[in-house]
């Protein structure tokens, strides 16, 4: 500690600016590593989240063909007998 009292004000500054030109290199290093994180898990995300979306998309697409063809069959059978029969003739 007796050190610290004897050294000249250039010196002391310099010390200062050390310190807080180390800090600054520290707290900048930490946040490169938290953006670069930060973007491989959104990276991450995006590629589950679009795999998701297309299994849904083809879910859907797979329901609005089965609600066509029951609407087909429900009209098939709604149909007066006489007009099927003549169908099947032709």
């Amino acid at each position: 500690m007796h050190r610290l009292n004897n050294l000249t004000m250039r010196m002391s500054w310099s010390l200062v600016l050390f310190s807080f030109l180390t800090l600054l290199l520290l707290l900048s290093g930490t946040g490169l590593y938290a953006v670069n994180h930060s973007q491989e898990s959104i990276e991450q995300f995006t590629n589950v989240n679009v795999n998701q979306q297309s299994t849904l998309n083809r879910t859907n697409s797979s329901i609005q063909n089965v609600r066509l063809q029951m609407g087909r069959l429900y009209q098939e059978l709604n149909r007066p007998r006489f007009h099927r029969h003549l169908q099947a003739l032709y």
